[in-house]
């Protein structure tokens, strides 16, 4: 089943387009499947927030991946920032984010933290290994 997205219809259906309605312009569709694509709506605070914390790429491209821009404000935020993102994230986008994972991104401490705060662990024993890269070597 493909969804089809009528912006007079679906709009009041949607209370979340009505927040952030430049999500409804995106040439590339906003569905994919039964889930919303990565991609988060450009409001001056996301914008701000990828600028701070992944430097690296223009605030735009940052917010193409939905779980590196939560997952980098998860580890490095400060605490009024991590307030903002609980604030505007749901908590299920931050599990989603702990349950696929980024490679490279949390350290140790931001990793337990967050299993914690999150209620997905109890103890050390129930926080997974955090992700790692594989490398191969070619024995030749």
């Amino acid at each position: 089943m493909h969804l089809r997205w009528n912006s007079r219809q679906n709009r009041s259906v949607f209370p979340f387009f009505q927040k952030y309605p430049e999500w409804i312009e995106f040439p590339a569709g906003l569905w994919h499947g039964y889930k919303m694509e990565r991609i988060l709506p450009h409001t001056s605070q996301c914008l701000e927030m990828a600028g701070k914390y992944i430097w690296w790429k223009s605030p735009e491209l940052a917010l193409r991946d939905k779980r590196h821009f939560l997952a980098s404000i998860m580890t490095y935020a400060t605490m009024k920032d991590t307030l903002w993102m609980e604030e505007n994230f749901s908590r299920n986008d931050l599990i989603d984010v702990l349950k696929n994972p980024p490679v490279g991104v949390f350290t140790a401490r931001a990793w337990h933290f967050w299993h914690y705060r999150l209620g997905l662990a109890d103890n050390e024993n129930d926080i997974p290994e955090m992700p790692r890269r594989a490398w191969q070597m070619h024995r030749g």
